[in-house]
C-alpha cells in the first residue's frame, strides 16, 4: 500500500486500501448511505432498499439514461454473453444483491490549489458489488477538507500524518469529517458497453464508460454538475459565440501559465455535464481528447507558448487541456478507465495483483510533495506543478509514453536500453526494449482519429517478429498492440507463467452460468507473460494480474470485474 503512516511518521497517508480495514468500516461508520445520504436513508445498505432516496433516484437515473442513450447509438448491444455488443444490465441498479462497497480512502492535498477555501479534499471510493461480482463502476464521493476553528491547512495536512496505526489516522482524519454538510459532489465512472475482440479485433476490444457528477443543489438534493475542466463538445461547436469566448479564454497569459502549471479552473459556463471515454489506446481516440475537437493545433499557432515548459507548442497545449478533462485523465495509462479499483483480500477469484494505475503511481510522488508543501505552511506561488497524467516524473520506464513528432514532448525521453517505437498515437510512442524480449508489441498500429469512437480503427498495422521461441498473442485475441509471449520459463526472472483464458470455450462456460473461477480453471493456456510490481508497471492497456511469483501484465478484460459482461443473474428471496 502506498505512503502508509507505517515507519516513518511524518510519511503523508494518502490511499488506505486495506480490505481487513475497510470492509467493516463501509458495513458501518463509513457506509455509503451514511456519508452521503440523508439521516432517512442511513440504515440501508443495498440499493433496492435505497431506490426510493431522492438523490440515488437522481444518480440511477442519470445511469439509465446513459444506458439508453448507449442502446440508441448502438443496436447490436444488449445485455449477456449472446450479444456480440455487451451492455450495462440496469436492473443492478435496483436490485436486493446489489450495494456500494467501500475498496479506498483517498487523502488529495493537492486539490487545495484548485479551490483554495479549502485544505484539500478526502474521497471515499465504492465499487458496485452484485451478489459476489464486483461490477465496473465506482462511485467517488468527495468531501471538502476544511480547518478547524483556530487552525489553518497545515494543521489538516498534519491530520494524515503522525500517527501509529492507520485506524487512529482515519479517525483523526476522517470519522465525524465526512459528513453531508462537507459533501462536495459524488462522482460516478461506469462502463456502459463492451465490445470483444472478436468483434472489434484491430483495436483489442473496445469498451465505453460513462462519466458523472453530481452536486448538492441549493435545496441540498444532488443533480448532475459540470464535469471539471471539461468543454461540451457538442454545445460549443452549435454556439460560435460561445467557442470564441473558449478561444479568448486561452489566449489569456495567466491562464496558460496556470494550464501549463496544471492548475487551470476552465469556467463553468463552457462545461460539460456528461461525459464519454472509451478504452484501448488512451489519447489516440480522438472520443478522449474534447479540446483536440474543438480546435485544431494550427489555429492556436499564434500563441507564446514556448517560453512555457510543459507546453511549448500547439499540440503540447491542447495534450495538456485534454488529460486535465475527465475522459482524458481517466484514459491516461488506467487500468481499463479506472485509476483505482481496489485491493481484494488474498485469494480472492478474479483478483488483480496491483489495483492502481499506473498513473496513479506516479501521481503519488506529485501529491506527496503537495502534501508536504500543505504541512510546512504553503507559502503561496510554491506549490509544486502537477505532472502529466500521462508521464511520471523522471526517465520513461518500459510501457511509459515517449515523445516522437512534435517538440513539447522531446523531454519525454525513454531510459537505458529503451527505445521511443510507434504505436496508437501519432504525436507520442511507448518506451519498449531495445532487444524483442516477452511483452513487447507485435502486433501495433496507429489508430484513425474519429469523434465516433463506433469508427475508429488502425492503421498500417503489421506483426511484429517475436524473440526467438516466441510468438505473438494478437490483438484479435485481445491483447492491444499484441505481445509477444513464450514457453513457460520459471528460471527468467522478467517473466511470469499466466493463464491465458481460451476465449471460446471460456465464454460458452460462462454463458453456462458457470463460476467465473471455474471457467478461468478449466479453459485456458499457460503461457509466459512480463512480470510486473509497482516499480515495474506494465505498459498500457495491461494490469498487473497475480501470479505465483508476483504479478503478470495481462489485458484487464480477462477480468470479470472489469467487465460489464459475465455475470450470472443473482437470485435473491
Amino acid at each position: 500500500m502506498p505512503a502508509t503512516a507505517t515507519g516513518a511518521q511524518l510519511q503523508p497517508v494518502l490511499v488506505v486500501d486495506d480490505p481487513a480495514l475497510l470492509t467493516p468500516l463501509g458495513a458501518g461508520q463509513l457506509a455509503f448511505a451514511r456519508v452521503a445520504l440523508t439521516s432517512a436513508s442511513q440504515s440501508f445498505h443495498t440499493l433496492a432498499q435505497l431506490a426510493a432516496d431522492a438523490d440515488v433516484a437522481v444518480v440511477v437515473a442519470s445511469l439509465r439514461g446513459d444506458v439508453e442513450a448507449a442502446a440508441r447509438k448502438d443496436p447490436k448491444s444488449g445485455v449477456g454473453l449472446r450479444y456480440s455488443h455487451r451492455r450495462f444490465d440496469p436492473s443492478w441498479l435496483a436490485s436486493p444483491a446489489s450495494k456500494l462497497e467501500l475498496v479506498g480512502v483517498i487523502n488529495r492535498p493537492d486539490r487545495h490549489a484548485f479551490a483554495t477555501a479549502h485544505c484539500g479534499e478526502t474521497r471515499l471510493v465504492y465499487r458496485l458489488r452484485y451478489g459476489e461480482f464486483l461490477l465496473p463502476l465506482t462511485v467517488n464521493t468527495v468531501f471538502w477538507q476544511d480547518a478547524d476553528p483556530n487552525q489553518t491547512c497545515a494543521d489538516v495536512a498534519r491530520r494524515w500524518r503522525e500517527r501509529p496505526q492507520l485506524a487512529d489516522v482515519l479517525a483523526h482524519a476522517v470519522f465525524g469529517r465526512v459528513q453531508r454538510s462537507n459533501l462536495k459532489a459524488v462522482e460516478v465512472n461506469a462502463q456502459t458497453v463492451r465490445w470483444p475482440s472478436s468483434v472489434r479485433g484491430d483495436l483489442g476490444g473496445h469498451a465505453e464508460y460513462s462519466l458523472r457528477v453530481f452536486q448538492p443543489g441549493p435545496d441540498g438534493q444532488l443533480r448532475a454538475g459540470p464535469l471539471e475542466n471539461t468543454p461540451d463538445v457538442e454545445r460549443l461547436g452549435k454556439n460560435p459565440k460561445l467557442r470564441a469566448d473558449l478561444l479568448a479564454w486561452l489566449q489569456d497569459p495567466a491562464q496558460l501559465r496556470a494550464i501549463d502549471r496544471g492548475v487551470a479552473v476552465l469556467p463553468e459556463r463552457f462545461l460539460a455535464t456528461a461525459a464519454q471515454s472509451v478504452t484501448p489506446h488512451g489519447l489516440a481516440r480522438r472520443a478522449n481528447r474534447p479540446w483536440r475537437q474543438l480546435f485544431a493545433p494550427q489555429e492556436l499557432a499564434a500563441l507564446p507558448l514556448a517560453a512555457l515548459p510543459r507546453l511549448q507548442t500547439p499540440a503540447g497545449l491542447l495534450r495538456r487541456l485534454d488529460t486535465m478533462t475527465c475522459q482524458g485523465c481517466h484514459q491516461s495509462r488506467s487500468v481499463a478507465g479506472f485509476h483505482f479499483v481496489g485491493r481484494q483480500p488474498v485469494g480472492t477469484p478474479d483478483g488483480l495483483h496491483i489495483a492502481n494505475s499506473p498513473h496513479l503511481a506516479g501521481q503519488l510522488q506529485f501529491r506527496a510533495a503537495a502534501a508536504r508543501w500543505l504541512a510546512d505552511g504553503a507559502v503561496a506561488g510554491s506549490a509544486p506543478a502537477v505532472p502529466s497524467a500521462e508521464r511520471s516524473p523522471g526517465a520513461g520506464r518500459s510501457g511509459e509514453p515517449c515523445g516522437r513528432n512534435d517538440a513539447a514532448f522531446a523531454q519525454w525521453s525513454c531510459g537505458p536500453g529503451l527505445h521511443c517505437a510507434a504505436g496508437a498515437d501519432h504525436e507520442v510512442g511507448a518506451c519498449v526494449p531495445d532487444v524483442v524480449q516477452v511483452g513487447s508489441p507485435c502486433d501495433a498500429g496507429a489508430v484513425s482519429a474519429d469523434p465516433d469512437p463506433h469508427r475508429d480503427g488502425r492503421r498500417g498495422s503489421g506483426k511484429t517478429p517475436c524473440q526467438r521461441g516466441g510468438f505473438c498473442e494478437s490483438a484479435f485475441a485481445g491483447f492491444p498492440g499484441g505481445s509477444c509471449a513464450g514457453p513457460c520459463a520459471p528460471e527468467d526472472p522478467r517473466v511470469a507463467c499466466a493463464a491465458i483464458p481460451m476465449f471460446a470455450t471460456f465464454n460458452a462456460c460462462l454463458a453456462r452460468g458457470l463460476p467465473f473461477a471455474q471457467c478461468a480453471a478449466d479453459n485456458h493456456n499457460k503461457k509466459a507473460m512480463p512480470g510486473c510490481s509497482e516499480a515495474a508497471p506494465c505498459r498500457d492497456d495491461y494490469v498487473c494480474a497475480p501470479s505465483r511469483a508476483g504479478g503478470v501484465c495481462m489485458p484487464p478484460y480477462f477480468f470479470l470485474q472489469l467487465r460489464v459482461d459475465g455475470p450470472r443473474r443473482v437470485t435473491t428471496k
